[in-house]
């Protein structure tokens, strides 16, 4: 199995509780509710603009995986990163098990700083 930013495995895998601390470390702030079961959250860049984030409020509302996607395709944007480096790296303990029994974890947070020193 390939290991991509698109997966919506992996992407399901990620906790809301963790999406949304990158969002409120990273500068982004929760704007206003979108119906019943998500926010709309902002951040505005001053070269580029305001950017816009749909999160879910619940990790088992249906379309979870592809809110998430879209939020790391907005993140890898607005920081210049790839989105499997946002996944990697700054979401806390990304970790998937396929049907095939296999297991991984990606890169946490922590790690990849005390690395990069």
């Amino acid at each position: 199995m390939k290991v991509t930013a698109r997966n919506p495995e992996i992407l399901k895998s990620v906790k809301l509780e963790n999406l949304r601390n990158y969002l409120l470390d990273s500068g982004w702030y929760e704007d206003r509710p979108f119906l019943e079961n998500a926010t709309i959250w902002l951040k505005q860049e001053p070269n580029n603009g305001e950017f816009e984030i749909l999160l879910p409020l619940r990790q088992d509302v249906g379309d979870y995986a592809i809110r998430v996607g879209e939020a790391v395709k907005t993140l890898a944007e607005v920081e210049n990163r790839t989105p499997i480096g946002i996944l990697g790296v700054a979401l806390d303990n990304v970790s998937y098990t396929s049907n095939s029994g296999i297991s991984f974890s990606l890169f946490r947070r922590r790690v990849m700083k005390t690395v990069e020193k």
